[in-house]
């Protein structure tokens, strides 16, 4: 493990403003059609007709990276530094350009291993054809499994990751995502999320594994050391800004809402600290962030980037890399956001839409003296030595890559992902001791609420589309329940599943539910992510919870039966208005596709060991409002959780 080199950091400096001029004039830009060509997938030369200058791609002269960065022209160099979203970037547009990589998913693209394998063969072959001839990294969302693989296992969102705090078993969840991953041929995954978040507000909360710190960067270097090991890059993100642990800040002389945050020197420290481990766990990508630290944007932050994480201070060798669209937040045009971005140390800029424009203002930028070459042949190193690294350069269609797992979505995964869900679902109460389900009581259980029977209401966001959606908004009136990635186990099915051993009858339909010993309330927030999820109302009936929760919670109260309550959602929502006429309520997050293990709960299959890794407010008038003692107002407290 290398040793640590931030020990007598002046902090002082990481705070300081920068001035950073760039002329905000905007340039016309001369579009370049792309032409139409066909990509010979199994060609090892770029072709002698079509859009390249020269017949032979410099990579199949040499592999060696300091021969390559010589050997490439500043078109190749700076192509290499721009990545573009999948949803846009053609094969055509990067066999044209040769760019230096691709993320995420299309919307028209079809999810089967094989469908995922074509896709990356078909990159891959543009980019070996491409003038520099250098392999493409492709990247995608895995922070809670391969979400975007059909039949793959979606594991307990980071949230849930935090409840357990077990680190072993977030290692060995860490290589079994890894080793699915490898089924659709991507070596990159955009994860882990190094975001401890405070305000329950943020749709980022789900993202995040606990408010404390140590939790987090133990469990996110778990993960990087699991994915490591699987032969899988990961790509730790928010740098810095994601430790402000609110969405918003308010700023109190405009009296306006701002996503700049004040960190003082400790916090930045140990901000520093938990990248520390993520690096020496093996991480050799970071992305930034897009908000700002006192007062500077992030992504033109060159004390914090260049100086300090480069720098001396932390001596990373890795890439740094733009949020999506990250670049977009500093003041100018795209031009002078670019420039200001490249200058402050970032070496890969992800556009979802605007790559070319980028790819051409890097070149521009070191044609008028705006971006010297030490900085552009700085981010090539950098990238080359991660491409290196991933295995790229040496094996670049994938004939070595090899997954341990013959196919994604086998038992043994789901039962890792199920012993997950198990110790991350916490019991919050349980009077009168209702829990477990007694077999020698022949219990009648009427299930209702909308996420009673909802797959992806279990998995939240990042779950075949960013967004997520609804198996109730697939279904819609038809009588087919579809569900948005199959082979999971729902709440409800996991209850019929356990029905005969525990000598259950499970009722669903509403006009015999008065005929029921107990009721199982299932309720849910809908899926979202990032902003989408941003909320200044967190109540379980507010506007992010799913449709049918209100009406589930009165049917409920009006049969009189004891009642447990599953909560199924991303952040520690508020029930303190329906809290009292549950007899049992259970945090359940986000548990994915492995439902079973709250199954096994409800019956004493399993015990519960999960402790809340973040504070659960009574009111959204309480969150991180504390007393003269340093006391806050909450429901059930940071570390909460009890037996039966």
């Amino acid at each position: 493990m290398k040793v640590r080199k931030y020990i007598e950091i002046s902090m002082s400096l990481i705070i300081a403003a920068m001035a950073c001029s760039c002329s905000n004039s905007k340039k016309t830009m001369v579009e370049t059609p792309t032409p139409m060509v066909t990509v010979d997938p199994n060609a090892t030369k770029a072709p002698i007709a079509g859009p390249t200058k020269r017949p032979e791609a410099v990579f199949t002269k040499t592999k060696e990276v300091k021969s390559l960065i010589k050997a490439m022209t500043l078109e190749e160099k700076a192509a290499q530094m721009v990545q573009g979203s999948a949803e846009y970037m053609t094969a055509d547009e990067m066999l044209k350009y040769g760019y230096g990589g691709v993320f995420g998913t299309s919307s028209k693209q079809k999810t089967t291993e094989t469908a995922w394998k074509d896709v990356i063969k078909k990159f891959q072959a543009s980019a070996k054809q491409s003038d520099s001839g250098i392999p493409a990294m492709y990247g995608l969302e895995s922070e809670h499994g391969v979400g975007y693989l059909d039949k793959s296992v979606v594991f307990p969102q980071n949230i849930n990751i935090g409840i357990a705090n077990d680190s072993d078993l977030t290692k060995k969840m860490g290589k079994q995502v890894g080793e699915e991953l490898k089924h659709t041929g991507i070596r990159w995954a955009l994860t882990p999320c190094l975001v401890n978040v405070k305000d329950p507000r943020w749709g980022a909360t789900f993202e995040s594994y606990s408010t404390d710190l140590d939790r987090v960067k133990s469990l996110a270097a778990s993960y990087v050391e699991g994915l490591t090991e699987a032969g899988v890059m990961s790509c730790a993100k928010y740098f810095i800004t994601g430790y402000s642990g609110s969405y918003m800040t308010v700023d109190n002389n405009k009296k306006t809402k701002t996503d700049d945050v004040a960190m003082s020197e400790a916090e930045i420290y140990n901000a520093l600290l938990a990248y520390r481990e993520v690096i020496d766990a093996g991480c050799e990508t970071i992305m930034l962030g897009s908000g700002s630290v006192n007062g500077i944007k992030m992504h033109e932050h060159k004390e914090l980037i260049t100086k300090t994480l480069k720098g001396d201070t932390m001596e990373y060798k890795g890439i740094v890399i733009s949020d999506f669209d990250g670049i977009h937040t500093l003041d100018g045009d795209l031009k002078a956001q670019v420039i200001k971005a490249v200058n402050a140390g970032v070496d890969v800029l992800m556009e979802t839409k605007d790559y070319e424009q980028c790819y051409k203002y890097i070149i521009e930028g070191v044609q008028e003296g705006s971006i010297s070459m030490d900085r552009i042949n700085d981010a090539i190193q950098r990238i080359l030595k991660v491409k290196k690294d991933m295995g790229l350069l040496d094996d670049p269609n994938n004939s070595k890559l090899k997954s341990s797992l013959k196919k994604a979505g086998t038992s043994k995964v789901r039962d890792t992902a199920k012993e997950l869900v198990e110790k991350s679902t916490v019991l919050l109460k349980n009077k009168k001791t209702v829990l477990p389900f007694n077999a020698s009581d022949h219990l009648k259980v009427f299930v209702t609420g909308p996420a009673a029977n909802d797959i992806d209401v279990q998995c939240g966001g990042y779950t075949m589309t960013k967004e997520g959606k609804t198996d109730a908004a697939l279904t819609g009136s038809g009588k087919e329940n579809k569900q948005v990635i199959a082979g999971g186990t729902t709440i409800q099915g996991a209850l019929k599943e356990l029905a005969k051993s525990y000598n259950l009858t499970i009722i669903t339909d509403e006009k015999k539910a008065k005929n029921a010993d107990i009721t199982l309330l299932c309720l849910g927030e809908k899926p979202y992510a990032l902003d989408s999820g941003n909320t200044d109302n967190i109540s379980i009936t507010g506007p992010l919870g799913l449709e049918g929760n209100k009406e589930a919670i009165n049917l409920a109260k009006k049969l009189g039966h004891p009642t447990v309550t599953l909560i199924v959602a991303g952040r520690n929502v508020r029930i303190d208005e329906y809290e009292k006429d549950w007899d049992a309520v259970l945090m359940c997050g986000l548990p994915g596709t492995e439902a079973g293990g709250i199954g096994n709960l409800l019956v004493g299959r399993a015990y519960f060991t999960g402790k809340l890794a973040m504070p659960w407010y009574k009111s959204e008038k309480d969150i991180l409002v504390k007393d003269k003692d340093n006391n806050e107002t909450v429901l059930y407290g940071f570390d909460y959780g009890r037996q039966y």
